[in-house]
């Protein structure tokens, strides 16, 4: 049951109040019929107290899927605040690969716990996987396939895979050899509808390609893209099978690898800042600016060699123009970035409106501040020897930075409201209007500030 934008705003506030009211059970009622991923998504846009919260309202089961699909904060958020057995009687419902994501974010007392809660074998199962990077195929793959053995019959074949209720999936029934190397490949269809008695060996694909366990997630699903394959087995040094890709899996590598391109292209990092604490995410975007900044003082440096005078009054607040524009412009190329991949993802329609521009320009204030210092110095100290210039920039960058990054978070929420794609929409006016308003923040501010100095 998904519901619409309208419903789900009902929904939120609606939930908001049970939680205000402590009502347990009609919290239970409201999210026992909705889908997994859409509790997930839904649970993401509330606090981290909300989320424990309608975490324990779930049950097991469901907890478990939702436990799979929420974001890392969400995750963590619920990980540190739900009481540990209703984190172990979740991730005892998830299969291994899952689980394994999940034990891993764990503390490592509890993760010892959740570990032990498990049954023998799944228990091994975890273990195995948690010695693998999560960023390698060894990390994301799952250990529940289909595997029969070259010499079997198709009767024998069939038989086994009916047993293996737990497969994540039954697209390929991979063929191996006595030392467990993948040989080929039998798609399910074609063993049910092949002849009892003929041998795996004569029907199936040797046409297969495998991923190394240590091999970069991006990779594997680049084999997986090319060769247009629902799965991919992973296999060891030996190079015996240890478990399989799916098609879900690979899915969800793209969205994170496009998501940490796009963030990487912007310079606010790998990671989704939406979901990130202020601090951390000033800290990732700093180094970034850090380079732009350097770059614009050294060419207001080259201006003053062609004889711009930093003390001909107005006029020689030219030099620090680009810099006050290329900086304003790189803060809000930051903040709109996010924003516009946060509407695609649906990130955005699930969160606070006023918390997330209030995270913002929090962190735009921050950056502000810091710009502003170093600039104000570099102003006062290496250019112009003037205290009142080095305060006109100083106090220009911080005001231009932080209209810059309130422009970069509103526009592309109001053109996407206007039924405007914003990442078609964004570049271009954000861009001109942080020239236009640093230009004018800059000059009006100079003329002032250097008249009273």
């Amino acid at each position: 049951m998904k519901a619409h934008a309208h419903d789900e705003e009902l929904l939120v506030g609606r939930l908001r109040e049970l939680i205000e009211d402590g009502d347990s059970a009609a919290l239970k009622a409201m999210l026992a019929p909705l889908n997994p991923a859409d509790i997930a998504e839904t649970i993401s846009g509330f606090d981290a107290d909300e989320k424990a919260v309608l975490f324990q309202a779930l049950s097991p089961e469901v907890g478990a899927e939702v436990l799979a699909q929420l974001d890392a904060e969400s995750r963590q958020d619920i990980l540190e605040l739900v009481q540990p057995e209703a984190v172990r009687e979740a991730i005892e419902e998830l299969p291994p690969d899952e689980a394994a994501d999940v034990i891993a974010e764990l503390p490592d007392e509890q993760a010892e716990e959740a570990l032990a809660s498990l049954e023998k074998e799944t228990q091994q199962e975890v273990r195995d996987l948690l010695r693998y990077d999560p960023d390698s195929a060894g990390g994301i793959m799952t250990s529940e396939f289909a595997v029969v053995h070259q010499d079997s019959t198709v009767r024998e074949a069939v038989e086994k895979t009916q047993g293996e209720s737990q497969i994540e999936s039954l697209d390929y029934v991979y063929v191996i050899d006595d030392a467990g190397r993948p040989v080929g490949l039998v798609k399910l269809a074609k063993l049910v509808f092949s002849p009892p008695e003929q041998t795996v060996r004569k029907i199936m694909d040797t046409d297969i390609h495998t991923a190394d366990v240590d091999m970069d997630q991006e990779e594997a699903a680049a084999i997986v893209r090319k060769y247009d394959l629902l799965s991919v087995p992973v296999v060891d040094q030996p190079g015996r099978i240890r478990g399989i890709i799916t098609v879900d899996d690979i899915v969800d590598i793209v969205n994170e690898e496009a998501n940490e391109d796009m963030y990487r292209l912007a310079g606010v990092g790998a990671d989704d800042p939406l979901h990130q604490a202020v601090g951390a995410r000033v800290l990732r975007r700093l180094p970034w600016l850090a380079i732009t900044l350097a770059g614009e003082l050294f060419a207001g440096q080259v201006m003053q060699w062609f004889g711009i005078n930093p003390s001909a009054g107005v006029a020689g607040l030219l030099i620090f123009l680009p810099v006050i524009v290329a900086m304003a412009g790189n803060v809000s190329l930051q903040s709109s970035t996010i924003m516009v991949r946060g509407i695609a993802t649906g990130d955005v329609r699930h969160l606070k409106l006023s918390t997330l521009f209030l995270r913002e320009l929090a962190v735009g204030s921050m950056i502000a501040l810091a710009c502003a210092a170093v600039t104000g110095v570099a102003a006062g100290w290496l250019i112009s020897g003037s205290a009142a210039y080095a305060f006109t920039v100083g106090i220009a960058m911080f005001c231009a930075i932080l209209v810059a990054t309130c422009t970069g978070t509103t526009f592309p929420l109001i053109v996407n409201r206007l039924g405007i794609d914003p990442a078609v929409a964004s570049g271009p006016f954000v861009t001109t209007l942080n020239d236009i308003t640093g230009i004018t923040i800059f000059l009006t501010l100079g003329h002032f500030l250097l008249r009273l100095g």
